[in-house]
């Protein structure tokens, strides 16, 4: 993954952000089927509802 380093960085905070809004959204419990990582902060899609 050829990234320059200036971008990296905003990418991270990107999906730190997108992170944050989806554990946002779970809360509320509007998408059942999203699990946020917690080390990462990062969104994957799994089918089961992890709670």
């Amino acid at each position: 993954m050829a990234v320059p380093k200036k971008n990296r960085s905003l990418i991270k905070r990107r999906e730190r952000r997108a992170g944050i809004f989806a554990k946002r959204i779970k809360e509320k419990n509007l998408i059942n089927n999203i699990c946020v990582c917690k080390k990462t902060n990062k969104i994957k899609l799994s089918h089961t509802k992890v709670v």
